[in-house]
């Protein structure tokens, strides 16, 4: 029988990742979203949160200012140069440091998020079927290419 939660985030989809910290229902990582589950499923979410750190690191409010500042520059220098397509990047550096001055940096959408991969990608991601590690490997591929360091 399989097991009926994620237990990791290599199998975890992005998009219940992002579900389960955006609503703070932990019922977002069962297999099947199951409303009237009354597991405790707090210390599964800690695992994961976690591993989450222990992967990809915390960040604080300043630090991901600087990085998206530094983003920014380099991209606004690299369009002086007449590197045209980093003009997306500059709108969504730009989107993101205003979400962070409201205090409101999860109101991208995942669907959003995933369409300008997608874009980059020159193929759908679709955050139900890319897991969490997958998501964040391509984000670091993305700036790798664009010459951005990842944080």
């Amino acid at each position: 029988m399989a097991e009926l939660k994620y237990t990791t985030l290599e199998e975890l989809p992005i998009y219940n990742w992002f579900k389960c910290n955006e609503t703070n229902d932990y019922k977002w990582l069962l297999r099947v979203y199951d409303k009237e589950c009354k597991k405790d499923l707090q210390p599964l979410y800690d695992a994961l949160h976690q591993e989450y750190l222990d992967l990809f690191g915390a960040g604080t409010e300043r630090e991901k200012l600087m990085s998206l500042l530094r983003k920014l520059i380099k991209h606004k220098a690299d369009l002086l140069l007449g590197k045209k397509h980093v003009i997306n990047y500059i709108k969504v550096i730009e989107h993101q440091l205003s979400q962070l001055d409201k205090g409101q940096t999860k109101a991208q959408s995942i669907q959003k998020i995933c369409a300008i991969m997608s874009k980059y990608q020159g193929y759908k991601i679709d955050p139900k079927e890319t897991n969490v590690v997958e998501f964040h490997e391509i984000i670091n591929l993305m700036d790798k290419e664009n010459g951005n360091e990842t944080d």
